[in-house]
């Protein structure tokens, strides 16, 4: 006998960290809506996770483990879409932990916006593994997926993308070909930090004529560990930001000459909001070493985007695969 169909599809991409993965699937469990699954692909080379799943949700069909034997956070992903059955598939990161009403808050967007929007990104309110380091520029931590434009239902601004680690979309409304591109996201294979796959999927779903809306409910709290706050793993973060920037818009302008003029435009938005957040935040002018950290920022972005840009002019330009709107997070 089959088990009844679910109204929600929950999938969730982990390598390596079974403690995180079960306190997130926990939050899950713990919320105020039943009518789910969850696909966990798995792409560990040990056994650690599958037991951690069997002995915590062993019990609980709800919970379904998937092994994936390619390593990757986009193939993982599509993975779970293709062995999800629910009507809404709602992505969250293994180091996020939901809040009760998360699932409720997104059925109620999907029902009740209308016209219905094609993807739904919710609030992501960062979770402190330790202190944050003083050298740390406040208005660089969105590098480390926090999201909150406030409490009310709203269009994503212009210019503002969904952050995978926190969003859901349609069955109905999933655009053609491959969902994820696997070439964009989290890898050891070749492309390291780069994360533009959750901001070409929005794009593209953008470029079918749906919205794109915020809802506050829809909250997770996204555990920041000790190694996101070294200076090493900050600057290479926004080295590899800086090549997703010139990467995504490359394949939706497919035009060479205006590489540039896009990044200025987008640094002189970024530095405009920078400092206005940073002011906001602290009430007081940031550090010194702040500041310092934050002009690293932008020359490592610099780097980044030109190993991407020099990386384009030798090949070529590519293909428009999904033309759109909007621009990288």
């Amino acid at each position: 006998m089959t088990s009844p169909v679910p109204s929600v599809s929950v999938v969730i991409a982990t390598m390596n960290r079974p403690a995180l993965l079960a306190r997130c699937i926990e939050g899950i469990v713990a919320g105020d809506f039943p009518d789910f699954e969850v696909l966990a692909v798995d792409q560990s080379r040990d056994r650690r996770t599958r037991q951690v799943i069997e002995e915590r949700f062993g019990g609980d069909p709800r919970i379904r483990y998937l092994h994936s034997e390619v390593i990757g956070s986009s193939h993982a992903r599509n993975v779970g879409v293709a062995e999800s059955r629910g009507a809404v598939l709602v992505f969250v990161d293994d180091d996020a932990v939901p809040v009760p009403g998360w699932l409720s808050a997104y059925l109620e967007a999907f029902q009740d916006i209308r016209p219905a929007p094609g993807l739904v990104g919710g609030r992501i309110t960062l979770a402190w593994d330790g202190p944050c380091p003083g050298w740390y520029p406040e208005a660089c931590k969105f590098i480390l997926g926090t999201y909150d434009i406030g409490d009310q239902v709203r269009e994503f601004p212009p210019g503002d993308l969904p952050i995978s680690a926190n969003f859901a979309l349609r069955r109905e409304s999933l655009p053609p070909g491959q969902l994820f591109d696997t070439t964009l996201g989290f890898s050891p294979a070749g492309h390291g930090l780069l994360a533009a796959e959750d901001s070409q999927l929005a794009l593209r779903v953008l470029s079918t004529g749906s919205s794109l809306y915020y809802h506050p409910r829809a909250h997770v709290f996204h555990q920041v560990t000790a190694h996101k706050l070294s200076r090493r793993y900050f600057l290479r973060r926004f080295y590899w930001h800086g090549r997703a920037v010139l990467k995504l818009k490359a394949r939706a302008d497919g035009e060479h000459r205006s590489w540039l003029r896009i990044w200025a435009e987008r640094r002189r938005k970024q530095r405009e909001a920078i400092h206005a957040s940073a002011r906001e935040a602290t009430g007081t002018r940031p550090s010194l070493e702040a500041r310092v950290m934050l002009v690293a920022s932008y020359a490592a972005m610099a780097a980044g985007a030109a190993v991407e840009l020099l990386g384009r002019l030798r090949v070529g330009p590519g293909p428009r695969p999904h033309a759109g709107q909007g621009a990288l997070r």
